[in-house]
């Protein structure tokens, strides 16, 4: 089957791999529609990425050396060599039909419209991916919606973890996909939300989406403004939904 890889550090590719075979606990799945999340995918693949990364966590370069020193130089630089040429498979999250199952899935029959998500599945002619991470798609959710579950279960988990209390202020740092259904969610949990972004679209968009409170890109320091909003006591939860912090 054809499966999107990608070749070393910023390469793209779309080959050959063998089908995958139904192990236990897991299902098939063709897909239908299948989510490019465009932060996580597109960070890795350019180069100016790359020495960002280094240049801004040095603790790379220190692992680096770390590892020279116990496995020596020649074995060091093969290995990071081999980071240049490794194939990884891209895409987590996508919606389709069920092909096949293992025999320990009881409760799913071939035919089922699902959602799925993971590390690993990637973008693929048939998926392989655990029962756990898979849910079924309401008839009236059309495939192109239902391939976000996946984004969508990472934001309500992040605001279940926070446990926001009724009427905290929680700060949202980060308005991508993601960030914007954090703050929505916390919204609805009850939380006053307090949202910030560098793009300035962002923050117009998170406040016509609910939150009560917004910080520009370029005013105020983000501490500043929520000791504003919240007259010096400060929040009570922070939920960074960024590729950086």
């Amino acid at each position: 089957m054809k499966q999107v890889i990608r070749k070393g550090l910023k390469e793209i590719i779309v080959d050959e791999v063998p089908d995958p075979v139904a192990a236990p606990h897991h299902v098939l799945v063709r897909p239908l529609f299948s989510l490019i999340s465009s932060g996580t995918e597109t960070a890795s693949i350019h180069t100016d990425s790359l020495m960002k990364e280094v240049a801004d966590n040095p603790s790379h370069l220190r692992k680096v050396a770390d590892v020279m020193r116990q496995a020596g130089p020649v074995r060091t630089i093969s290995e990071v060599r081999a980071k240049f040429s490794e194939y990884a498979v891209l895409g987590y999250s996508g919606a389709g039909v069920v092909v096949d199952k293992h025999e320990t899935v009881t409760d799913m029959e071939i035919g089922d419209r699902v959602a799925y998500g993971g590390e690993g599945t990637g973008h693929g002619e048939t998926i392989l991916t655990g029962r756990n991470l898979v849910a079924r798609v309401p008839d009236a959710v059309p495939f192109e919606h239902a391939c976000f579950a996946t984004l969508g279960s990472i934001a309500m988990n992040a605001v279940r973890i926070a446990e926001i209390g009724l009427g905290e202020t929680v700060v949202v740092v980060g308005l991508g996909l993601v960030g914007q259904l954090i703050a929505q969610l916390a919204r609805l949990q009850g939380g006053v939300v307090i949202a910030t972004d560098l793009k300035s679209d962002r923050v117009a968009l998170a406040l016509a989406l609910g939150a009560a409170h917004a910080v520009e890109p370029g005013g105020a320091p983000v501490s500043d403004a929520v000791s504003a909003a919240t007259n010096g006591r400060g929040a009570d939860r922070v939920i960074v939904a960024a590729a950086r912090s």
